[in-house]
């Protein structure tokens, strides 16, 4: 079999055989198909589509790929896992897996890197110094079985064709196509072994799925595939068009973790982990209803439960004693890289924020983040902002309204402009809107 006919015969609109794709991902995950290919393949789905029988065969032989994680019988029916679509200031999953744990369930969560200006879970928990993403088949049981949960990255053996894929998409802006998404994500979640997926599927300005009516087809694409693929999923469309939360950035979303995680409150998260944590406790049975599911959310967020399996899963993944204690307990900015220099930005005049534009901000970050990837590592998981005032807060005309973390000794004046130009001031309050939009299943 020929890559370039294969190549060919998608960009020509025409649709694959299974052998063909079996073979394309095949020479993906052993490395027999060149990046050029792959790329060129890649577009050519993003420019033609799939059919419905072509998705399916790309997602189980990505599965196929490599292993499947294997799990006691004792653990069925509460291997449960969340999988966000990516937005600006999205941490979810860093308080919720151990929160759900917690709980009683049992999460193994391979997750990923960022996508364009999307934070990614792998990026934010690697700024904390010592933590690993790779695990082996003894250190995940282990975890599981002690702590409740794990996050971690896919493996050379677990959806080995993702991890290429993933990094390939993001290099030839294939990311925000539906198939490819859902492909991405039910594949590692099918590697995990579960019972359940609860999936944040985000709709909005600062999102991949810009309206309802493009989340909903992503969200019935994914429900179709899940059955194939044998685990029950429940999608929650949620809104997002601020930053969520006040800290965007790989070591500042971990101090904010860390903060929900001790009971404190954070804008537009900490509600939104309630409640999919709310959420996947009902889908697994655990809670009669999702409003049940809750309280114990926030009953282990608020008694220091989920705090404790954080920082046990921080232990068993390679960050020492003594600094995941200080990290949980301590002074958590001292626990992480920081960089040398800070910036803030100051309101122009009085009156409520109305609206703080998450997309600018994303890629700001990003662009900060990337202007330092010759630094150590350290210097660019540090890079970020911190809101001092976010969506539906007074602020005063001269007030501090956004701290810059960077590494550069001047922030450039186009980054000035974009955060500036970023943030809306009224002499009128707003009425929030409510984050969730529907629940599909």
């Amino acid at each position: 079999m020929d890559m370039k006919y294969i190549v060919r015969k998608k960009r020509d609109g025409e649709e694959l055989s299974e052998e063909e794709i079996r073979f394309f991902i095949k020479g993906v995950s052993n490395g027999t198909v060149h990046e050029a290919q792959i790329g060129a393949m890649l577009m050519a789905i993003f420019l033609k589509g799939m059919t419905q029988e072509e998705s399916v065969t790309l997602t189980r032989e990505m599965v196929f790929s490599g292993d499947t994680m294997q799990w006691p019988e004792k653990f069925r029916g509460s291997l449960v896992d969340k999988h966000s679509t990516g937005g600006v200031g999205d941490k979810v999953s860093i308080p919720l897996a151990p929160a759900l744990a917690a709980c009683g369930l049992k999460v193994p969560m391979l997750t990923g890197r960022s996508l364009s200006f999307t934070g990614g879970t792998l990026d934010k928990l690697e700024s904390i110094p010592g933590f690993r993403i790779s695990l082996s088949e003894r250190e995940i049981q282990c975890c599981l079985e002690e702590v409740g949960c794990f996050m971690m990255g896919t493996t050379d053996r677990i959806c080995p064709a993702d991890k290429v894929l993933y990094r390939v998409r993001d290099l030839t802006s294939t990311i925000d196509y539906y198939n490819l998404i859902a492909s991405s994500i039910l594949s590692k979640k099918a590697s995990e072994g579960i019972d359940y997926l609860i999936m944040d599927l985000k709709v909005g300005s600062a999102t991949f799925m810009k309206n309802v009516e493009s989340a909903r087809i992503l969200a019935h694409q994914m429900i179709n595939l899940s059955k194939l693929l044998g685990f029950k999923i429940r999608i929650l469309l949620t809104r997002h068009d601020t930053p969520l939360g006040r800290c965007v950035g790989n070591s500042l979303e971990i101090i904010e973790s860390v903060q929900i995680l001790r009971g404190e409150e954070a804008p537009f998260i900490k509600d939104l982990v309630v409640h999919i944590g709310g959420n996947a406790l009902h889908l697994s049975g655990k809670t009669s209803s999702v409003e049940e599911g809750e309280l114990k959310m926030r009953e282990v967020l608020g008694n220091g439960k989920a705090l404790e399996c954080f920082e046990n899963m921080l232990t068993k993944q390679g960050v020492s004693n003594g600094l995941s204690h200080q990290l949980c307990y301590g002074d958590t900015r001292n626990a992480l890289p920081q960089t040398k220099y800070q910036t803030k930005l100051l309101a122009q005049k009085t009156g409520w924020i109305t609206r703080i534009e998450a997309l600018p901000i994303g890629k700001v970050c990003y662009e900060l983040g990337k202007a330092n990837e010759n630094l150590s590592e350290n210097s660019n998981r540090s890079t970020g902002v911190e809101l001092s005032k976010t969506v539906g807060e007074f602020l005063q005309k001269g007030e501090t309204w956004i701290v810059v973390h960077h590494s550069d000794e001047k922030l450039s004046e186009d980054h000035m402009k974009e955060l500036k130009e970023s943030i809306t001031i009224s002499c009128e309050k707003i009425e929030l809107e409510n984050q969730l939009i529907e629940v599909i299943e």
